[in-house]
This record gives C-alpha cells, structure tokens and sequence, in this order.
C-alpha cells in the first residue's frame, strides 16, 4: 500500500528520499539544488512545500514546492506503474489544499503527471516551457574575446546591486519567474552564503556579463546559472567567455559533472552552449496549473 508523506524538517526529507534521488540524479537535479539551499540557509520565514509517496519498493515519487515557484517533481524511472504513481501522487497532493501553480521535472513524468492532475480536479495543466538539460563534455573555450574574469566582490554594495539588477532582467527575459522578478540584492547575498558563485567578464573597468553557478553537491556536480548579458553588448561572445569562466571556477572546486538548462525553443543559446561543448542529455518541462490547483472532481 502506498502511504504519502508531508515533510516539515528538509534534513529528515532529504534522507527519506536518498535512495530515489540515487535512482534518477539528473530527474533529481532541480529538486536536490533547491533542498541544498533550503537547508544550507533557509530563507527566512518560508516554508517550503516537501512530499513523498513510497510504495512497497521505497519512496517512487517526491516534489518539492517554494512559494511562487512550481512543484519540482521526479519519479523513479523503475517504479512498477508510473502512471498509477502519480495518479495517487496527484489525488493526495491535490486533498492537501496547497496552492500549485505549476508542474516541473522530466517531460515524460510532468506530462503524464499533468493528466493525472486533470483527472483529478478538471482542470488541465497546459505546457508553459520546454526546457534541455545539458552536460558538458570538452570545453572548447571562446577565442579572442577582450576582458578578464572576475568574482563578483560581495563587499562592494554597487557591484551587488548590478549583478541583482541583471539577474532581474534575466527573469524577465527568459520568464522562469512566475512573479514580476525585482533587483534581490540580499537573497543575492544569501545564495553566495549558501555556496552560490557568480562571475563577472570585465572589459576593462566595465562589467559586460556575469555568469553564475550552484554550490558543489556531494555528488560532484555543479549547475550553471544565470547567464546574463545586457542587449547592448550581445552578440560579441561575452556570455561565452562568462559561462567559460564559470566552468573554469566550478572545476576548481572540484566539480566532476558541470550542466546547465536552456529554453528549448530559444536557437541562440543552444547554439551558444553546444560551441562550448556542452551536449543535451534529458527533456524537461514546465506546466501551469491555472487558479491554483482547481476543486477536486466529483
């Protein structure tokens, strides 16, 4: 009989799901990051949505939901019935009477969760992004791109306030955020506590991108991002020469696998990406759930 479970502590979560992440760390790759965060350095009074559901096997399904953000699911790619999973994933998510506004995890699993969802409650989850995951292989660094790197000074209230102002703008632009995205100096601050690096391509005295990256898991992986440069000065391989740096800083810290996600449908930073080396290795997406979630049906 499969029994689900509504986490409060993240440490007895992140243990109770362990050998699931195991299973599938690239499904896992979102929620784990953003359970390292929570626990690492919770941002003060959020309370993070944490859920299971285990069969006979172990845990086979389990999502994790921040305010505003969608729910980060994953499956185990063995579970005996995966649809019959996420049908009883679904119906007990929905009798908790949290609010989710969306979907996210491997398209194969957000799919076939989004129709469990509207056997559910009626209402139909409808695609907002399709999104790759991509691993990099051999780094092929930009050529002769002017400037140098450097790490963004967190002593330096100005140079925050940038880098806040263009991660920003790169909600706006890519729209990841579900909430207008404003200039978040502190949280920027709290993500370098938590172990978060971001990099900036100086051109002489002027900052011309930035690209960040996760803290280093205990797996060895790192993810990047963001990568933002302003419209001005795109298209002069400055957001390459970033991201090299970035790559370049993850593997000083260890980082033995270094991927990162891109907008399916978005050519320039696929190409972009694929010219560094970095090859897609899983389909994700992203679902809306409209009003919330829905009543359930009768």
């Amino acid at each position: 009989m499969a029994e689900f479970e509504v986490f409060a502590d993240p440490r007895r979560f992140r243990d109770a799901i362990g050998k699931l992440v195991d299973r599938d760390r690239v499904g896992a790759t979102m929620l784990s990051g953003v359970l390292a965060n929570q626990i690492a350095e919770p941002r003060p009074g959020v309370r993070p949505l944490l859920v299971c559901l285990t069969d006979v096997d172990g845990p086979c399904v389990a999502a994790v939901r921040m305010p505003d953000f969608p729910l980060l699911v994953m499956a185990d790619p063995a579970v005996r019935d995966r649809r019959a999973a996420l049908r009883r994933f679904a119906r007990e998510m929905v009798d908790t009477g949290e609010k989710i506004a969306g979907l996210h995890g491997r398209r194969e699993v957000v799919r076939e969760l989004a129709d469990a969802w509207q056997e559910r409650t009626g209402v139909e989850p409808t695609p907002r992004m399709w999104t790759l995951l991509h691993r990099l292989g051999r780094l092929v660094e930009p050529a002769d791109v002017p400037g140098a790197p450097r790490r963004m000074n967190a002593d330096d209230p100005a140079e925050v306030a940038l880098v806040a102002d263009w991660f920003a703008r790169f909600g706006r632009e890519t729209r990841i955020s579900r909430v207008p995205p404003v200039p978040d100096p502190d949280g920027l601050l709290r993500n370098q506590r938590r172990g978060d690096v971001v990099i900036l391509w100086w051109l002489g005295a002027t900052p011309v991108s930035a690209a960040g990256h996760s803290p280093l898991r205990p797996d060895g992986g790192v993810r990047i991002a963001p990568v933002y440069t302003p419209p001005e000065r795109r298209r002069q391989r400055f957001g390459a020469a970033a991201t090299t740096a970035a790559v370049r800083s993850a593997r000083a810290l260890g980082a033995g696998e270094i991927t990162l996600f891109t907008d399916e449908n978005y050519l320039p930073s696929n190409e972009l990406y694929s010219s560094l080396g970095f090859e897609p290795i899983a389909e994700f997406a992203e679902f809306d759930v409209p009003a919330g979630g829905g009543a359930v049906r009768d």
